[in-house]
């Protein structure tokens, strides 16, 4: 006869890949493929662990206009979650009656799940109808050709490698993603802000600096009147500007972008990634001074990352430059000393 055990081993025989995980975690799936595969993870430990780090790894970006969404969502109150307790309790409950210790520790690993992210199924669907940004940041990490910041995205080394790859198949798997995802939404809706932003900076990526300063305007003048330029906007717009700067030869782009980076700074004073930004565009202007104090400050907000250990580097190796620079001047010249001074 066949016991409650065996029927959990077939229905659990076979396990998605590790990248359906992340799938689900960054809303990429379908409402009833998710259901199926929450299911799963609820009867099998190893991708009850997998779910968990696939969530792990999305929960640390803060999207544009995502702030204000999660705390409307209905697992969220009190009341649900008190529900959802109950439920998960009663059916641990009901997996050691069975006396099957797969089941039972299967069952609490999907419980454990649970509370540490109630409500994961609704952000999931919720997840589904935003933009990609963290599947633009995955590409980012993945494959960094860029030497300014974008969007929360994980330290990645930075790569020889420049402007689009002549071969699709060698493009991230999460650019391709991202990319079909915002064609489907902006065909639907052309002027919706927050998706020409994730346009945007997918065509940073592929240093389509052209369309993506074109794009990236558009979504600037179409937020929301009474809530001002969005400094994620601005902070790419500067980006795209610097990307043309470094492939056109135009002084003048890097002007533009630390002028935006300047005023993202001024909307949102805590915004490091600008700091992070602006610091390597000046000293791209040879306005080191500056550039020293941009990294001084973006330290003191991000003192232990693998970014902050870019930052220290890169602005050890800007002091060593002023110093030679300086040791280079004859004595009792009148040139200044400080190559960076704005004086």
């Amino acid at each position: 006869m066949e016991t409650a055990r065996d029927q959990l081993r077939a229905e659990t025989k076979a396990c998605p890949r590790e990248s359906v995980w992340i799938d689900l975690a960054a809303g990429c799936l379908s409402t009833s493929d998710a259901e199926l595969l929450l299911h799963h993870a609820s009867l099998c430990l190893e991708c009850a662990k997998r779910l968990k780090s696939a969530i792990e790894v999305f929960s640390g970006a803060s999207p544009l206009f995502e702030e204000e969404m999660l705390p409307k969502l209905e697992t969220s109150s009190p009341t649900r979650k008190a529900a959802i307790a109950r439920e998960l309790s009663n059916q641990v409950s009901n997996k050691k009656q069975q006396r099957s210790s797969w089941a039972y520790w299967g069952a609490l690993a999907a419980t454990l799940i649970v509370m540490i992210s109630l409500g994961v199924f609704s952000f999931i669907r919720y997840r589904a109808q935003q933009p990609p940004f963290r599947l633009i940041a995955g590409a980012y990490t993945a494959n960094r050709t860029l030497e300014l910041r974008v969007g929360n995205a994980r330290y990645g080394p930075l790569r020889n490698e420049r402007g689009p790859s002549s071969n699709g198949s060698s493009r991230p798997y999460m650019l391709l993603e991202s990319q079909a995802r915002i064609r489907q939404h902006l065909d639907r809706d052309p002027d919706d802000p927050a998706w020409l932003l994730a346009e945007g900076r997918t065509e940073i990526l592929e240093w389509q600096y052209a369309g993506a300063i074109e794009t990236l305007k558009k979504a600037r003048d179409l937020v929301p009147a009474g809530s001002g330029e969005a400094p994620e906007i601005l902070v790419d717009l500067a980006t795209a500007y610097y990307q043309r700067a470094e492939a056109t030869n135009r002084p003048i782009d890097y002007s533009m972008a630390s002028d935006l980076l300047g005023k993202a700074i001024q909307k949102n004073p805590r915004f490091a990634i600008a700091y992070f930004n602006r610091a390597i565009v000046y000293e791209k202007q040879h306005l080191y001074d500056p550039a020293i104090q941009d990294w001084q400050d973006y330290l003191k907000f991000d003192s232990n990352s693998d970014w902050a250990t870019e930052a220290r580097r890169r602005l050890a190796n800007l002091r060593d430059k002023m110093k030679r620079a300086n040791s280079a001047i004859p004595k009792g010249s009148t040139i200044l000393r400080s190559i960076g001074s704005n004086k």
